[in-house]
């Protein structure tokens, strides 16, 4: 039986760099208070932050290439499900059910020298 390899390719390496790609461009956009990988029942969520007043969830997804649509068209009606249950789970669990929230979305592709990070505020509503 073949093992996968888990070298510097590796899709949980290519993940966790587009993280820190997504949290730094965050911060250079002002966000702050920036959480990585925080589990709920529902998935776990990449980010979390704060944009003046308001808690943003945000899913990163990262690609090596636009092959396929890119990482914008990993944000399927499920995985915008999930982002919607997670982000509650995690208000309720915190007791901040009442405060302003809302869902964004990086894409992160790493074609070529330099990497391409979009960001799409408030991209999944309930």
């Amino acid at each position: 039986m073949k093992q996968a390899l888990k070298g510097p390719n590796s899709r949980q390496q290519l993940g966790s760099a587009g993280e820190l790609l997504a949290a730094e461009d965050l911060l250079r956009r002002g966000y702050s208070n920036i959480m990585r990988n925080v589990r709920t029942p529902h998935g776990q969520i990449d980010l979390i932050a704060h944009d003046g007043s308001e808690t943003v969830f945000v899913e990163v997804k990262t690609r090596r290439n636009q092959n396929f649509g890119g990482a914008a068209a990993a944000i399927t009606s499920r995985v915008k499900l999930r982002l919607i249950h997670s982000a509650r789970e995690y208000l309720l669990l915190t007791g901040c059910e009442d405060i302003p929230w809302r869902i964004d979305i990086v894409c992160v592709t790493l074609a070529g020298p330099t990497p391409q990070i979009e960001l799409f505020q408030n991209a999944v509503s309930e």
